[in-house]
C-alpha cells in the first residue's frame, strides 16, 4: 500500500539551479540501478511490497534514497542496508515471544481481548466501519503541524476519511479562534 504522510513548509525564497549540461560520453551515462540484478522473489524476500518492485529495481543510488522515505519502514530497511554496505538482506530478526506484539502487527492489527468487546464490535452497523481510524491514523488526526501537511497513499488507504476526521478535530479550534478575534 502506498501510503504517506508529511509535514510541509514553504521555502524562504525560491532559488532555481538549473545544472550544466554533462558534456561528450558522461552525459548519456544514467547512473546504475542498485537493485536491478534482483528478481521479484529476491524483493519480496526482504519487504518490498509487489507493488513497488519495479521501481525499486530500477532505483539509483541517488534515487532509492528518495524512494526509501514512501517506502513501508519495515520494507525500507533491507535495501538500505543492501545500498550502504553491498550485503543482500539482513540478519533474522529475534524470535519474538507475542508476534501480535511486533511493531509490524501493531501497527495492521486491532486485537479484541474478551468476547464483550468482539459483541461490541460487531453490534457496529457497517457505516462506523467504514469510517473506523486505525489508531495511527488517530495519531495523524491529533498530530500538530507546524504548516500544511500532505498524505498520500494508494485507493482505499484511509486517507479521505483521515482528512474527514482532521477536518471535524480542526472545525472547534478554528471557530474558537475567530470568536476570539472578533
Amino acid at each position: 500500500m502506498r501510503e504517506r504522510v508529511e509535514e510541509i513548509a514553504a521555502p524562504a525564497t525560491f532559488d532555481f539551479v538549473f545544472p550544466e549540461p554533462a558534456k561528450g560520453k558522461e552525459r548519456n551515462m544514467a547512473p546504475p540501478a542498485l537493485f536491478s540484478s534482483l528478481d521479484d522473489d529476491a524483493l519480496l524476500s526482504i519487504g518490498v511490497p509487489p507493488d513497488w518492485l519495479a521501481d525499486v529495481r530500477s532505483a539509483s543510488e541517488d534515487g532509492f534514497f528518495t524512494l526509501a522515505a514512501h517506502l513501508p519502514a519495515e520494507a525500507s530497511e533491507a535495501p538500505l542496508e543492501c545500498a550502504a554496505t553491498g550485503r543482500f538482506g539482513l540478519p533474522a530478526p529475534p524470535p519474538v515471544a507475542d508476534p501480535f506484539a511486533h511493531p509490524d502487527a501493531l501497527r495492521r492489527i486491532r486485537l479484541i481481548v474478551d468476547q464483550e468487546e468482539l459483541e461490541q464490535v460487531l453490534g457496529y452497523p457497517w457505516e462506523k466501519w467504514g469510517v473506523f481510524l486505525h489508531p495511527s491514523q488517530r495519531a495523524l488526526v491529533d498530530r500538530f503541524y507546524s504548516g500544511p501537511a500532505r498524505a498520500a497513499g494508494s485507493a482505499g488507504a484511509g486517507k479521505t476519511i483521515v482528512a474527514i476526521y482532521r477536518a471535524v478535530t480542526l472545525a472547534p479550534r478554528i471557530a474558537s479562534i475567530r470568536d476570539s478575534s472578533q
